[in-house]
């Protein structure tokens, strides 16, 4: 697969996009002349986690000239969410009329101004309602989203659902999602993932049975010759776990194909789509493995991860985390863009 490639394809997606906002553009650049900034054309970009920007040193302070930065660089939050001229529902946006301020781009996934928000601290920070404090933060005063633009890019934070614990019985039912970052584009997925997208674990409890489902999903690149045509492989774990004895009893592994269709149906929401709940499973199915009888937890878990090999979210799902070499690849492929 050609990385340079993708990633021009990237760009011409991001300027086609641009180009059908020129109406915007150009009823902004008229608005911001009689204020003393004359925009052309290259002060404009749009991305899908940033949105549609207009981009100039100081764009901010010439376009609020009312607004006051400190000598840390900081602006006073409390002020300017009691005066009313902004909206501040969403977490990093304030939302004005004309234009729309932003939040720091130091607060972004990676410090890359182009990445959705690293939202921990900043959603605690955006809507702290502790009156005895005063609350002053850092905006990115080089660009703004134009007025039209209302969109939010919403993430939530890669995964979500409850947690693995080596004590299952203590595991909560549910479905459990880990999803390769959204905030990089399709040759970094490759390159740091191989070919990853994502993950979906369902731990369900009847009596004295716990029933384990797993799911993962490759990228939709990812497709095997078979005699109806290429379909999209997916590998399926199922597993069963007798409460009282603190064992596995039951434990199998197989391949499921998909065509097309039914692969963007179902890989977003496998396990929350009612066909699929109960392992009612669709299309060609082969079973690869089984074990039965007495299969301690250690055991199950090395074979979780041998089955699922070369995919990082699965030691995302055992252990809360990437690994840190992943982590550092994963940082320095967002901060050299390829």
């Amino acid at each position: 697969m050609d990385l340079e490639q993708m990633r021009l394809d990237d760009e011409l997606e991001m300027k086609r996009i641009l180009e059908s906002k020129q109406e915007e553009i150009d009823d902004f650049i008229e608005y911001c002349k009689p204020l003393g900034l004359n925009l052309v054309q290259d002060n404009f970009s749009y991305s899908y986690r940033v949105g549609l920007t207009a981009n100039s040193q100081g764009i901010v302070q010439r376009l609020y000239p009312e607004l006051i930065v400190d000598k840390d660089g900081l602006i006073d939050f409390d002020l300017m969410r009691s005066q009313g001229l902004y909206s501040f529902r969403n977490v990093g946006y304030l939302f004005g009329s004309k234009f729309t301020i932003l939040a720091s781009s130091l607060y972004r996934r990676g410090f890359h101004p182009d990445s959705n928000w690293d939202s921990g601290f900043l959603k605690e920070f955006w809507f702290y309602g502790n009156e005895s404090s005063k609350c002053y933060i850092a905006l990115d005063l080089d660009r703004v989203r134009l007025p039209n633009d209302k969109s939010i890019f919403f993430e939530k934070d890669y995964w979500f659902g409850p947690k693995f614990s080596d004590d299952i019985a203590s595991i909560s039912d549910g479905v459990t999602r880990h999803v390769v970052p959204l905030d990089i584009n399709t040759a970094q997925r490759l390159y740091v993932f191989n070919d990853a997208y994502s993950i979906e674990v369902k731990w369900n409890t009847n009596g004295n049975k716990k029933t384990f489902q797993l799911i993962e999903f490759r990228e939709e690149t990812m497709v095997v010759e078979t005699g109806v045509g290429k379909l999209h492989p997916t590998k399926y774990l199922h597993a069963e776990f007798d409460l009282n004895k603190n064992v596995f009893t039951h434990f199998d592994g197989a391949i499921q194909l998909f065509d097309t269709q039914e692969y963007f149906q179902v890989r977003d929401c496998f396990f929350t789509n009612s066909r699929n709940t109960d392992n009612q499973v669709k299309g060609k199915y082969h079973k690869l493995f089984k074990i039965n009888d007495m299969l301690p937890i250690e055991d199950w878990v090395e074979f979780v991860g041998l089955f699922c090999s070369h995919n990082p979210l699965i030691y995302e799902y055992f252990t809360g985390e990437l690994p840190e070499f992943m982590k550092n690849k994963l940082e320095k492929v967002r901060s050299i863009g390829i």
